[in-house]
């Protein structure tokens, strides 16, 4: 199931920068990071980048524009994403572009599960990443989703994080075909999600994975 692929992945790159010990190098880091499996990679830096946010505010450090430099331009939205998952862990404000906020609001939508999706977050572009955190949740549920979001002040922004979650890291119930209609005057918001997912993949240099194709077509993008 690729949601859980994309869970270890994330686990691994916080693992190999957690283990790198407070005089971490970025170079070593990236290397093995590079080393993993191509759909596995883009998690992982998320990871890593979470971990290194983490560390940095308990060692007192500003480190993380190394990890970025070392990695590439390529890797920077996955950087950005994970710096903001780091954001949210140690409660700080968040402060950033708009892949910041929407991995800020990953986090937030992680831990506050399904029955927090009526809260609001700091800004409504941190709801992208609260819909991407309640289709992990729900292991691709469509339905669940989209009874929670009808609870929620910002649907649209929840409606283009869940399409950008199914279609970057998997749609492991085969849901994708239902979600037009459950989104109804959102499918808008969804489809460009699912667009921003591929557009993801293809910044990788490479080709877009199977799974992300498959979720387009039957979404109607």
């Amino acid at each position: 199931m690729s949601l859980e692929l994309a869970t270890s992945s994330f686990l691994e790159g916080y693992r190999i920068v957690s283990a790198a010990g407070p005089d971490r190098s970025p170079r070593p880091i990236v290397t093995k990071l590079l080393e993993l499996e191509e759909l596995s990679t883009p998690f992982a830096f998320e990871g890593a980048a979470m971990a290194w946010t983490v560390l940095d505010h308990r060692e007192g450090h500003r480190s993380l524009a190394s990890l970025v430099e070392s990695a590439g331009e390529a890797w920077t939205p996955f950087v950005d994403l994970g710096h903001g998952c780091g954001l949210a862990r140690i409660g700080s404000t968040p402060s950033g572009g708009d892949l910041v906020l929407d991995g800020y609001g990953f986090q937030l939508g992680l831990a506050a599960g399904i029955s927090g999706m009526g809260r609001e977050s700091p800004t409504p572009r941190s709801e992208r990443g609260r819909g991407r955190a309640l289709w992990f949740i729900t292991g691709g549920e469509a339905g669940a989703c989209a009874a929670a979001f009808g609870r929620a002040s910002h649907p649209s922004e929840l409606w283009r994080g869940l399409g950008t979650a199914c279609a970057f890291a998997g749609d492991p119930l085969d849901n994708a075909s239902r979600l037009p209609e459950l989104a109804g005057v959102y499918g808008g918001d969804l489809r460009a999600g699912i667009q921003d997912a591929a557009d993801l993949w293809s910044s990788l240099g490479g080709s877009v994975p199977g799974r992300t194709l498959k979720v387009l077509e039957e979404a109607g993008v």
